[in-house]
Formats: structure tokens, C-alpha cells, sequence
């Protein structure tokens, strides 16, 4: 996660990279070995 100052305010942004190697090794270790999902549900989700 990213943090940036404004003022008063503070801004919170995801950090891509870190969630798309998450997913790539949840998708690796559980989905795959299932079959839970197809691999088009989870690429629609990373773009």
C-alpha cells in the first residue's frame, strides 16, 4: 500500500505489483489444483 500527505489528508493507493504476485501465487497454488476458477476470470481481474 502507498501512502501520500495532502494537507490534511491522506491519499491510500494499492500497490499493483504486490497484489498481481499475490494473485499469480494464490492462483498457482490453489486454482490451478482445483480447477476453481478459470484463468480468464482471474486475468480479467489483474487488468
Amino acid at each position: 500500500m502507498k501512502v501520500r500527505r495532502e494537507s490534511t489528508f491522506l491519499w491510500y493507493s494499492a500497490n499493483a505489483d504486490a497484489l498481481q504476485e499475490l494473485l499469480g501465487f494464490l492462483y498457482a497454488e490453489c486454482c490451478t489444483r482445483n480447477k476453481a476458477t478459470e484463468p480468464k476470470a482471474i486475468v480479467q481481474v489483474c487488468t
